[in-house]
């Protein structure tokens, strides 16, 4: 009994170390790098781009969920062009995965090849005209019914890109808009930046404005046939021009004006309203009573302007403000002191 106890206290000994064995054994195994993870390549994918991981060409197969997916994150370039798909092949993902620090023991690629595509979509670059229209507008502060795009260069083209929903960014080269103007096109797929192109077009800022029809001569008042509103460029409109074909009616040319000239305000003077020689009436206020002379106008007046008026009773000058075509208005006493003669 006592050797039957002694042998067993020896197996329970030796079964022991057995177990201990296969439980550090086991650990080891578990703790260790594991299966490795398998890639394979389908015959044929079709991408999005413009850069590829490793999980958008090849199928990856693990135990190890983790391990699976930092492989499928692993970059491995950029998605060929929409119109030249190309071949992939199993070196070349070993050496993406290589790159990324995994040891060869952690994956297995499996021989094969496959033809990578992007899917794609037609995209016509005369789209952006109305973008660009807004980007002018925005940075002029203009209306935009104010704005003239020409296309130039570039807008009869359509590009092609990986299908998604495409978003736009207009970039001009310059603060600048004023003819030829070139601006850079950010196409965006998906909210990921895609192509760059470039546009141009001639851009012109056009406003409304007054423009004589016909010649008009220095000194001659202007009607309403003489006069139009057309749109024109900022550089064709100078400083204050005329926007209102009343506001020029009746006034006077200070200058000769073309066929087609923008009027400004510059270019017109109030005709006179009282003409040097005129003989006018000239009223005096005195109190609640009102004095009436006959003048002679010595200077040419326009209403409101102040001119000097000879008194044809006493012979004697007086400043007087034009209140219409017949009447002034003494605004200072009789020079040399001398009174204004009632009629």
């Amino acid at each position: 009994m006592r050797g039957s106890a002694v042998g067993f206290r020896l197996l329970q000994a030796a079964g022991f170390g057995f177990l201990g064995l296969v439980g550090l054994g086991g650990f080891a195994a578990w703790a260790g790098p594991g299966r490795p993870v398998t890639l394979r390549l389908p015959e044929k994918v079709s991408v999005v781009g413009p850069l590829l991981s490793v999980g958008d060409v090849a199928v990856v197969e693990g135990d190890d969920g983790v391990k699976v997916d930092r492989v499928r994150r692993v970059a491995y370039g950029r998605a060929p062009t929409t119109d030249r798909p190309y071949t992939l092949n199993a070196l070349s993902l070993r050496v993406a995965l290589r790159k990324a620090g995994f040891e060869p023991s952690e994956f297995v690629v499996l021989e094969g090849t496959e033809q990578v595509t992007t899917e794609s979509q037609v995209y016509p670059l005369k789209g952006l005209l109305p973008k660009i229209l807004s980007r002018v507008a925005q940075d002029t502060g203009e209306d935009a019914a104010n704005v003239v795009l020409e296309p130039s260069e570039g807008f009869s083209r359509s590009v092609t890109l990986p299908k998604g929903q495409v978003l736009s960014e207009i970039r001009p080269t310059t603060g600048r808009y004023d003819g030829t103007v070139l601006f850079t096109a950010v196409l965006s797929v998906d909210g990921r930046p895609f192509r760059t192109v470039p546009l141009r077009c001639n851009v012109k800022v056009e406003r409304p404005a007054v423009v004589v029809v016909r010649r008009v001569e220095r000194g001659q008042k202007l009607d309403r046939d003489d006069l139009t509103v057309r749109r024109v460029t900022q550089a064709q409109s100078g400083q204050d021009p005329l926007t209102n074909v009343e506001s020029a009616v009746g006034r006077v040319a200070s200058r000769n004006l073309a066929t087609d000239d923008v009027v400004r305000l510059s270019d017109l003077v109030d005709p006179p309203v009282i003409r040097r020689g005129q003989e006018v009436v000239c009223r005096v206020k005195r109190g609640n009573v009102i004095l009436e002379a006959q003048v002679k106008a010595q200077d040419d007046g326009k209403a409101g302007s102040v001119i000097r008026v000879l008194n044809l009773d006493s012979k004697l000058t007086l400043k007087a403000r034009v209140i219409d075509e017949n009447t002034v208005e003494a605004v200072a006493g009789p020079v040399g002191g001398a009174k204004l003669r009632s009629r």
